[in-house]
């Protein structure tokens, strides 16, 4: 049985709600094993007690008393996050895990004691991959390629014309046909108001999105654009459309979010094993309530499966 390693977040979030309801939901579902990496005396701090079973599947690292509060944005938070991290990472390079799924952290927390700390990504990228990470998202309507990471919207221009987005858009569609099982339809969108008018709109980048999409085209898959970005998501334009590819965070996460929000599913690609996690962060007021929906986390923890059944 492949296992899969649980990170849960910033304790003093909605991660260890979401955790254990998720898991409640989809435990006979799943063929992996989990493995919890977490704090399970946060759980005495919340108006509920999770079934042994669920507790059994912690590890033994972290036991200390949490002496922060429920909806806490503080030190302690982003300390036991971030180390929950660094175990995540330890049980890859040890071969323990075939995957990561993460419950939301606050990079503000982290950031307190981690200097440059911003995000996910960036940190799997730095330490369990040989290459570059690709952030994307898995959605029931379309799934979601970024050719950037969280960067000033000043700096995407440079961005396109400096790095390798063949390489990026290569990563993300290979992922997401060996998820769909098949050759798949991606489209990309422009950057400048209707994909640059034919140049009139640019300084360039539209020309370079195309050159992109010749050189995608030329494999297995489907792929076409540049297209501008405020008409393709309107009525049929998408039509059968499984990825689109997006140049940076908001263009592509507002219509993404918009359409799938609490339903879609973050994937990171280009690790030495998939990692996926929530489309939401921490939601540091909805924590200790009972209220914070947890679905989102449970179609993570089934898209991980479909993915693993076929590896």
């Amino acid at each position: 049985m492949k296992k899969v390693a649980i990170t849960m977040g910033d304790p003093f979030g909605i991660g260890p709600e979401i955790l254990y309801y998720a898991l409640k939901a989809v435990i006979d579902k799943i063929s992996f094993k989990p493995i919890l990496i977490g704090n399970p005396n946060i759980y005495k701090k919340l108006n509920f007690n999770p079934e042994q079973w669920f507790l059994d599947l912690f590890e033994s690292s972290f036991n200390k008393d949490l002496q922060g509060d429920l909806g806490d944005c503080c030190v302690e938070g982003g300390q036991e996050s971030y180390s929950y991290l660094e175990r995540s990472v330890e049980l890859v390079k040890n071969s323990t895990v075939a995957g990561i799924i993460n419950a939301p952290v606050s990079k503000s927390a982290i950031s307190q004691t981690q200097k440059g700390f911003l995000g996910h990504t960036g940190y799997y990228e730095d330490t369990i991959s040989s290459k570059e990470a690709v952030m994307t998202f898995y959605g029931e309507h379309f799934s979601m390629a970024l050719l950037s990471h969280h960067i000033p919207i000043k700096d995407v221009s440079d961005y396109l014309f400096n790095n390798d987005l063949e390489s990026t858009s290569k990563i993300a569609i290979e992922g997401f046909s060996q998820l769909y099982g098949r050759p798949i339809h991606v489209k990309v969108l422009g950057v400048n108001p209707h994909a640059g008018e034919s140049g009139l709109i640019s300084y360039g980048e539209d020309d370079r999105l195309k050159a992109l999409v010749q050189d995608l085209d030329k494999t297995d898959n489907d792929v076409s654009g540049p297209y501008p970005a405020d008409t393709l998501f309107a009525g049929e334009n998408l039509g059968d459309t499984d990825l689109i590819i997006s140049a940076y965070h908001d263009q592509g996460l507002i219509p993404f979010k918009l359409m799938h929000f609490q339903k879609g599913v973050s994937i990171t690609w280009g690790l030495d094993v998939p990692r996926m996690t929530v489309d939401h962060g921490t939601a540091y007021d909805l924590a200790g309530k009972s209220i914070a929906k947890y679905q989102s986390m449970a179609q993570v923890m089934c898209c991980m499966d479909d993915y693993l059944k076929d590896r």
